[in-house]
């Protein structure tokens, strides 16, 4: 007589097999279900992001935000009456960390109108306002290119700059003969 040992069956082996079988299949269509909702939360994100930044837009003053041109301008009426739209949109609109608008000028992009109040409020260390006609030295290339040509665009990926990681739309601002005066950028963090 043969004495049995621990080696599985036949059929116990295959019900091994079906079950990693299984296993993987049901492990790989999660995967899938989770990159398709991913992509389209991410494009969820993007649109809404395009179209706050849209609306935005329209609340600056395209003839107003033209004439700021000089630092001494922040003082004004003037800049007060061209920021107070956009701080309110931002008091607002807790999703949002920054909006503000930019021109280029020489090649170089600069602030105009920063709705973030002046001071440090996340403690980093660093203004968060920044001031009008300040350079913007870690400019994104979709900002860049939406300054340059006027096409709407959020950007493909987060970028980081001295303010943290991103992802900004970056709209057109026209004055009321529909020239292209500058840019409104909306930012909001990667980890909202």
């Amino acid at each position: 007589r043969r004495r049995r040992g621990l080696v599985p069956s036949r059929p116990v082996l295959e019900g091994l097999g079906a079950g990693a079988v299984l296993l993987a299949t049901a492990m790989l269509s999660i995967a899938a279900v989770f990159r398709t909702a991913s992509r389209a939360f991410d494009e969820e994100v993007r649109a809404g992001l395009m179209n706050f930044a849209h609306a935005a837009a329209a609340l600056v003053d395209g003839d107003l935000h033209r004439r700021l041109v000089s630092p001494e301008q922040e003082a004004t009426q003037a800049y007060a009456a061209a920021i107070e739209p956009l701080r309110k949109v931002l008091d607002q609109a807790s999703d949002l960390r920054f909006v503000y608008t930019v021109v280029l000028v020489q090649d170089q992009v600069h602030f105009v109108l920063d709705a973030t109040p002046p001071g440090d409020a996340d403690g980093d260390g660093v203004e968060d306002h920044s001031a009008l006609m300040e350079p913007y030295e870690d400019a994104d290339p979709e900002m860049l290119a939406t300054l340059r040509d006027g096409v709407a665009r959020v950007t493909a990926e987060p970028y980081s700059d001295g303010w943290g990681t991103f992802i900004s739309a970056f709209v057109p601002l026209r004055d009321s003969q529909r020239r292209q005066i500058g840019i409104l950028g909306a930012d909001i963090t990667l980890a909202r």
